[in-house]
């Protein structure tokens, strides 16, 4: 199967170098995976780690953005350029910590082509890391995610939908885990400002479900949108 795993990064060549060396090294060689870097052109630092990373690990690209506005842009540009039949976000303060977690992934789009699932995580941090098949991608336009926030909400955005297509919360795959070691940002500080702003755009919530739904098939539930 083919597999993208998406790595925006940015001032952390360090952490990036870990991250790409723990997933490589428990990939379980069954599948082919591409390790599509996404930066920053005014991140020179970033840049040289990631082509030295490229030259040295097979199946790493790198692709240089002008600085976008939203972290969900990264994902969604890079999935445009590296196209598979499933998309996992990495952030790069993670490390894999399940072996043979390509495979794991790739026995969950079998089951179910049009599915979206968290990766499971390590410890008591319950972060949301999407699993997003091909499917799911071109019944939203293309997207994984939206192109509204700097950094956090667009997670639970996701869940959301996701909940209002399925009638259910996303599953998590089992043998696809990582640890989440997130670090401070600076990039959304007006988090009422933000809050405000997510829950006021829940129509375009309904909207994007709907879609959804519509282009794969599925009949949402009755009144799910409204509690």
């Amino acid at each position: 199967m083919k597999i993208t795993a998406i790595i925006p990064t940015r001032g952390r060549p360090n952490m990036l170098a870990g991250c790409l060396h723990s997933f490589t090294m428990m990939q379980s060689r069954e599948h082919q995976v591409t390790y599509a870097i996404a930066c920053d052109r005014d991140d020179p630092e970033t840049i040289s780690a990631a082509f030295s990373l490229q030259a040295r690990i097979p199946g790493v690209t790198v692709t240089m953005f002008q600085r976008l506005p939203a972290l969900g842009s990264y994902h969604n540009e890079t999935a445009k350029l590296q196209p598979a039949e499933v998309y996992c976000a990495i952030g790069d303060d993670t490390i894999c910590a399940s072996p043979k977690w390509d495979a794991a992934i790739a026995e969950a789009v079998t089951a179910n082509p049009n599915g979206l699932w968290w990766w499971s995580c390590e410890g008591d941090r319950q972060a949301i890391y999407p699993i997003t098949s091909e499917a799911w991608r071109v019944a939203n336009d293309g997207r994984i995610f939206t192109d509204l926030f700097p950094f956090w909400f667009d997670d639970v955005w996701l869940r959301e939908v996701a909940v209002m297509v399925t009638g259910q919360d996303v599953p998590r795959i089992p043998g696809a885990k990582l640890i989440d070691c997130p670090t401070p940002t600076n990039r959304m500080r007006d988090l009422l400002f933000w809050d405000d702003f997510f829950n006021q755009t829940r129509p375009a919530r309904l909207n994007e479900a709907q879609k959804i739904a519509a282009n794969l098939g599925i009949e949402m539930k009755p009144g799910l949108a409204e509690t």
